[in-house]
């Protein structure tokens, strides 16, 4: 196993100078093992968003500061993971990546933190040394986008960055061809809560954006997404979140069940 640093070391990532948090480290009982959550399928059949299987771990980083800023994950001192966050300690705690509970598998649920947790888990399993790392900024958009360009990490995007199956890449393509792109990604996640007979499904743009690929970093699409998803709501929809501009990130629409209903 790689030697864990001493809390204090710095080390540059990009361009920018981090300094190591802790090491990231799951809960374990009596018997040295760890402590894992997995969670049964909803009892209202709503569906689980891609991560949601589980099973998860539960850690406390309780060094890390209340902080906004920008933090990067290493596991065996690579670089895996690159985020941002307004509050460094609540993003690693149990309400963040630390603990995943029901809602949070769902489809309109915290997907990215599924993920992290569930990568965390393995990792820890495979006796890797996971280590957080985080530099202090209000500048974190830009710095984020500037790290996941230079460094690639792997947990990063909705697919392994090591391998991007070819329909992904297919649904790419140029900027011109992003609309289609986003359309098609927004109308199969509507099909899939369908059959699951559920009488809604929000859908954020953050998240709809990672599903075709780009966001976060510095060619994204995020306009076009935001419009695609405004052009597909009809009158039974609702917006739940407008961003301060209109579009951005955080747009979320909740989508009306089935699609073909009459409005009554």
């Amino acid at each position: 196993m790689t030697q864990r640093a001493e809390r204090g070391t710095t080390r540059t990532f990009g361009d920018r100078r981090f300094s190591l948090v802790d090491r990231v480290t799951p809960l374990r009982d009596a018997g040295a093992r760890i402590v894992e959550d997995s969670f049964p399928p909803d009892p209202r059949g709503r569906p689980m968003n891609r991560f949601g299987r589980g099973p998860f771990c539960r850690f406390t980083i309780e060094k890390a500061p209340h902080a906004s800023g920008v933090y990067v994950v290493t596991l065996d001192e690579a670089p895996v993971y690159v985020g941002q966050c307004k509050d460094l300690a609540e993003r690693f705690g149990p309400r963040g990546y630390g603990q995943i509970f029901a809602r949070n598998t769902l489809m309109d649920g915290q997907a990215t933190n599924c993920k992290i947790n569930r990568r965390i888990l393995e990792a820890v399993r495979s006796e890797k040394l996971i280590e957080l790392w985080f530099h202090e900024t209000i500048h974190r958009d830009e710095i984020e986008a500037a790290l996941v360009r230079a460094l690639r990490p792997a947990w990063n995007g909705s697919q392994p960055a090591t391998r991007v199956p070819h329909d992904v890449q297919a649904r790419r393509g140029p900027r011109g061809g992003r609309a289609e792109a986003f359309r098609r990604a927004l109308l199969e996640r509507l099909r899939r809560a369908e059959e699951a007979s559920v009488r809604s499904i929000t859908v954020v743009a953050r998240d709809l954006h990672r599903d075709v690929g780009g966001y976060p970093g510095p060619n994204h699409s995020m306009p076009v997404c935001c419009k695609v998803m405004r052009t597909l709501a009809t009158p039974r929809d609702r917006v739940v979140t407008t961003p301060p501009k209109g579009v951005g990130a955080s747009l979320a629409i909740a989508y009306a069940l089935p699609r073909g209903q009459v409005d009554r």
